[in-house]
């Protein structure tokens, strides 16, 4: 108006050029360095935001944001999560504003803003690492004023908080846009990250709206599944409806005519809103959500107007409603941002329609469903009335869209409910181990049928052990059904550890979760605990235990080639015996101080070598295992006699035995010998008695007992008398 003036000034030829010019020139040069200051002043130098939030979360800044902090861990979610451990407990959650919300100041572009979510909730503080804000950062508006003012937001539960809190705009005028959008980031990303890390959740019966998933989709693949509900009502729909209401209505156009087609959708999770409205928008409501708030999708193609002509000049909109149960919500104008054109590839141009937020407050439930009540209005064929006809277009949130259990999720008929095992079970009941359990069902069986096996063997043995050959049969069909079955194909092999392992967690009353995820080892253990103080260690090792197996089936196959047997002098296998009684104290031992020294220790053991992984070890394992072996064909039982520590253990609980079932005579050892040289492990000692300790329950010694034509005593018994 200055310039105009002087133009227009009769004095205008007397005005020297070079002075407007110089003036300009000036004020151009002041207008360049206030921006180049702010540029550069107003952004912190030593940060980047596209840094990895790890590499931004110094450990200084750690310490300044949450003090004492003692353990870090970085979640690989989207967005990035810092959690925070103080004296071992979750103390406090730190997140970046770009990472949530990547929101957008005055300036257009993205800032970082630090901030802390403590474990109960509330937002503890924040730290603005980055910004490209103008104004902010100036004499102006200093970054202080700036963290006075979101401050504010310091204490607040965001699981509590169901509206947007007062701002107090004090000392930031002239930044009240990058203020405000700061404070819906902070804001807005604490209530992301608390719906991330469940401080914060809808109240649907343990069931939450997805509110991070984001898969690209188009406008008929959200059609198709349903993410986006179709209502197409035709012209002889409406004529219908209206006539079973009893209402004449004047319409013009054939039946198959499109009325009104109209589309409904959840759109709060990203993988409807992100696609619907764009990331840009749909960042922009994140950044100034509030717990509890969600957004609808109501648009239409067709000939009736369900929208006011001006929707702004009236409060709520009269033709259409949410209705839930007994609910019934109006749509009101101020929550409404019309929108003709969607992001989705493929999305139709459509005539009416737009957003609707739902705030906190309406007591909507998203994962329940809801009706859209849409509200048709007619003319009487006698053209002096209008009459109104509601009906009610359904929408339920696809179960893609929502978390939580499948339990809570088949209560609520997002899923079908599944049915697992011969009992059937419903799945969704069943904790982690117990499905454990029931998707081994057959070799729960089998493994059953086993040991009744074994048992009903060791019951009955006076009557199988007197048919040598049938015996012999079942003996080597029980223990080839032991390694093949029962170790290589299940395995289920006890050792030295799994004893430790249970002793710990009776002694600790630790958690026995992870130990009930191998329902076959649980069930042979206790089976063993039980005939331990039944009939000794021998039910195990003799008929249980796969590398016992192994070794006797060995043995059995270097007599089929006649391997020379060694048997020790009875004073070498007497100081033999009570080595493996050191191996077991030294790895107990280490044990109670080590667990790594005491796993190392137990490798004597080659079951994991020889049954667990089949050999599938490096070459020294391999080697160890094979010459544990080789030494079994000539010494049978190895291993067994000598080296095992589980054998030691459970030689020591046996001495409890409840059953002594292996019958002996008088004449046994004096002056028969014939069982002591029968006995495969040398378990009999040379007065005849039977040392349980060393017992493998092979019952060789009952099979000579029973034998006529081999026992002398027997032999003695049954000649007839001259």
């Amino acid at each position: 108006m200055a310039i105009f003036n002087i133009c227009c000034s009769s004095r205008f030829q007397a005005i020297n050029l070079a002075s407007v010019l110089r003036v300009v020139i000036a004020a151009c040069c002041k207008c360049f360095l206030f921006v180049f200051a702010a540029a550069v002043f107003g952004t912190q130098a030593w940060a980047d935001m596209e840094d990895p939030l790890v590499k931004r979360l110094s450990p200084q800044l750690v310490s300044e944001l949450v003090p004492g902090v003692g353990g870090i861990q970085i979640t690989e979610s989207e967005p990035p999560v810092a959690i925070l451990e103080v004296d071992g407990q979750v103390e406090a959650y730190v997140f970046s504003t770009h990472e949530t919300v990547n929101p957008a100041g005055y300036s257009g572009q993205s800032f970082d803003i630090m901030v802390v979510l403590r474990a109960d909730g509330t937002i503890g503080s924040h730290r603005i690492v980055e910004h490209r804000e103008p104004l902010i950062g100036t004499r102006q508006v200093t970054i202080a004023d700036v963290d006075h003012f979101l401050s504010q937001l310091h204490g607040l539960n965001v699981n509590t908080t169901r509206q947007a809190p007062v701002k107090n705009m004090d000392g930031i005028s002239g930044a009240t846009v990058s203020a405000n959008a700061m404070w819906n980031a902070v804001m807005g990303s604490s209530v992301i990250v608390g719906y991330l890390m469940g401080l914060v959740s809808d109240d649907g019966g343990g069931l939450s709206v997805d509110r991070f998933t984001f898969i690209e989709r188009t406008w008929e693949e959200l059609i198709a599944d349903q993410s986006i509900r179709v209502h197409s009502l035709t012209k002889g729909f409406v004529r219908k409806e209206f006539f079973e209401a009893g209402i004449a209505l004047e319409l013009d156009g054939p039946d198959e005519e499109e009325f009104v087609t109209l589309y409904t959708a959840l759109a709060t999770p990203p993988s409807v809103g992100r696609n619907l409205f764009g990331s840009n928008v749909f960042g922009k409501i994140s950044q100034s959500a509030v717990p509890g708030e969600h957004q609808l999708l109501v648009a239409s193609m067709g000939s009736y107007r369900w929208t006011p002509l001006n929707p702004y000049l009236v409060d709520i909109f009269d033709r259409i409603r949410l209705v839930q149960g007994e609910v019934i919500l109006p749509l009101e104008t101020r929550n409404f941002y019309p929108a003709r054109r969607y992001a989705a590839y493929g999305a139709p141009a459509l005539n009416q329609g737009g957003r609707f937020r739902i705030p906190s407050a309406a007591g909507f439930d998203p994962i329940k469903e809801w009706s859209l009540g849409l509200s048709l209005i007619g003319r009487h064929s006698n053209h002096d009335s209008f009459e109104t006809l509601e009906i009610f277009l359904p929408y339920r949130v696809p179960s893609r869209h929502v978390v939580g259990g499948n339990k809570e999720m088949e209560d609520a008929g997002l899923q079908e409910i599944r049915y697992v095992g011969w009992g059937q079970w419903r799945q969704s009941t069943l904790l982690d181990w117990q499905l454990a359990w029931v998707n081994k069902q057959s070799e729960i069986l089998a493994l059953l049928v086993l040991l009744l096996t074994v048992t009903l063997i060791l019951s009955f043995q006076q009557y199988l052990t007197q048919a040598r050959r049938l015996y012999k049969i079942l003996r080597v069909g029980v223990l080839a059904v032991t390694l093949i079955w029962l170790g290589w194909i299940a395995g289920a092999q006890l050792t030295v550890l799994s004893l430790i392992n249970y002793f710990r967690l009776l002694a600790q009353g630790a958690e026995w979760g992870a130990v009930l995820f191998d329902p076959l080892l649980i069930i042979l253990t206790g089976y063993v605990v039980v005939t331990l103080f039944l009939w000794g260690r021998g039910v195990f090792c003799g008929w249980l235990c796969p590398f016992g197996a192994l070794q006797e089936l060995l043995a059995k196959l270097g007599k089929i080639f006649s391997l020379p047997r060694l048997e020790p002098s009875v004073r070498i296998q007497k100081y033999g015996n009570q080595l493996k009684y050191f191996v077991a104290g030294a790895i107990i031992f280490l044990a109670l101080f080590s667990a790594q020294w005491s796993a190392f220790a137990a490798e004597i053991e080659p079951f994991k070598t020889a049954i667990s992984l089949h050999f599938g070890r490096s070459w020294p394992y391999v080697l160890y295992a094979a010459l544990l072996l080789g030494a079994g064909l000539f010494i049978e039982r190895f291993f067994c006699r000598y080296l095992c520590p589980l054998g030691a253990i459970l030689a020591v609980g046996g001495k409890f035995r409840l059953v002594n079932s292996l019958l002996r005579r008088p004449e046994c050892g004096n002056p028969c010998h014939l069982c002591e040289h029968s006995c495969p492990i040398g378990a009999i000692q040379p007065d005849g008695e039977i040392n349980m300790d060393e017992c493998q329950q092979c019952l060789d010694c009952q099979v000579e007992y029973h034998d006529p034509n081999r026992c002398p005593p027997l032999t003695f018994q049954l000649k007839p008398s001259s």
